[in-house]
């Protein structure tokens, strides 16, 4: 059965809500994704104002907008352009042979090619339907960041290190890893980052409204 707008909404604040920000657990600290219970309690028909979380989700079909539900490439793509609101004008080709012309994502992703947010697998294609891992939600972050004008170089590699996992975290992301951590806008819990944990929609509605 198809939520309407309203009850999506009251469920993803409900889960937004009840996401804490737990940091990663060390004893020792030198130099420099589990994924968290979510409880859904939105009351049927709850009004909700105008908000940054129903602008980020614009434009994502409802039928997907499960607060527990993997978030895909394609919509977290979505999520990033949808908060950066540049000017997209008419669709254009995205050269991923794996993106329909007419996949209701299709100008957030051209835009985010252009603008070098997203490059594609090494075989050239997006894989727009595959879950977004945390990994990859660092490095689309940092990129985001970077393009609007900001500064996305951490100030250490502390917090990353404190994360029982960090050795698993690849170097490609490593630098955006950092950074999120460091900027609350992605957390670890005491299992670690937990970089090639999948992230439900409460979650990356959470980070993306984080920035």
């Amino acid at each position: 059965v198809m939520m309407n707008t309203k009850r999506i909404m009251a469920l993803l604040m409900s889960a937004v809500l009840a996401i804490s920000a737990v940091p990663c657990a060390a004893a020792e600290m030198l130099e420099g994704g589990a994924e968290d219970t979510i409880e859904l309690d939105a009351t049927e028909g709850t009004e909700l104002p105008e908000s940054i979380e129903s602008e980020v989700i614009a434009g994502i079909p409802e039928e997907v907008l499960w607060a527990e539900a993997e978030t895909t490439r394609a919509e977290f793509l979505m999520m990033l352009v949808n908060l950066a609101k540049p000017e997209l004008g008419a669709a254009q080709s995205t050269s991923f042979p794996d993106v329909p012309e007419d996949a209701y994502y299709v100008r957030q992703v051209s835009w985010a090619k252009a603008n070098g947010i997203v490059k594609g697998t090494a075989s050239g294609t997006l894989e727009p339907d595959t879950p977004l891992i945390r990994n990859e939600a660092a490095v689309l972050i940092a990129r985001m960041v970077k393009a609007m004008g900001c500064d996305v170089s951490p100030l250490s590699s502390r917090m990353l290190l404190a994360c029982a996992d960090a050795a698993q975290v690849p170097l490609y992301a490593r630098k955006a890893v950092k950074w999120c951590l460091e900027n609350g806008v992605l957390t670890a819990s005491e299992n670690g980052f937990e970089p090639k944990s999948t992230m439900t929609i409460a979650e990356t509605v959470t980070a993306v409204c984080a920035l």
